[in-house]
Parts: structure tokens; sequence; C-alpha cells
């Protein structure tokens, strides 16, 4: 059973509630594959605009300022995109990884201070392995 995902917020609630628990169970995984998908891609649009400084095209002074008074992002919201964003310049291995779901934003951001060229791969199989 697919969830039409159209509509109001209220007329989504009172159909879910309607969903066996099963489908509801494949449902939620779903959501959150697509939702990866979606993040990785915002995260790489995100480097790509602050590369190119797009930002200054619309009168803004910075990524940050961008993010926030144009795409409406919280400041602590701006501040984790644009960080794993810049991030995933040097380590662009990082957008696979969070497309797939080995890492999250997160988790980018509290190893970005300590990734280097020479040590990033034993980090990060260090930060995806239990």
């Amino acid at each position: 059973m697919d969830v039409d995902y159209a509509g109001s917020s209220h007329n989504l609630l009172a159909r879910s509630r309607a969903i066996p628990d099963d489908a509801l169970l494949r449902g939620l995984s779903d959501l959150l594959t697509r939702s990866r998908r979606i993040e990785w891609a915002l995260i790489a649009h995100i480097g790509e605009v602050d590369e190119r400084r797009l930002y200054a095209s619309e009168a803004k002074p910075s990524m940050f300022a961008y993010c926030t008074e144009v795409l409406h992002l919280s400041e602590p919201e701006a501040y984790l995109r644009i960080t794993v964003a810049r991030t995933t310049r040097d380590h662009p291995m990082l957008l696979d990884m969070l497309k797939d779901g080995r890492v999250h934003l997160t988790a980018i951001s509290r190893l970005a201070p300590h990734l280097t060229l020479a040590n990033r791969d034993v980090l990060l199989l260090r930060a995806t392995t239990n």
C-alpha cells in the first residue's frame, strides 16, 4: 500500500492510521531512503552555490545569509549543511556515504575538523564500523 503525500498533513495523518503495520514500516524505510537521496543532493547543491559564490548574485553577503534568509533554514541547519558541503569538497566520497546512510550530517560535521587526505580512509572506516 503506497501512501499519497499530496494534500494536507491532517489528511495524511488520517490516511496513515489506516495503513497496516507491515506497510507502515516499509513506508517508513522507503521515506528514509528517499530522504537520504534528497539530503545528499541538497548538500551537493549548497556546496556548488557556495563554491561559485552565487549567493552574491542574490545580494547576500555569505552562504549562511543565503541559507537563512532565502532558503529559510534555521541557523543551526544552515551551519550544519554548509559545514558538510564544504567538507565534501575535499572528501567527495562523503556524499555517497551520506546518500547510502553510512554517515549522517552530524557525523560529517563532527569529523570535518579532523579529516585530512592522509587520514580520511582510517577515520571514515572507524566512523562507520560497529
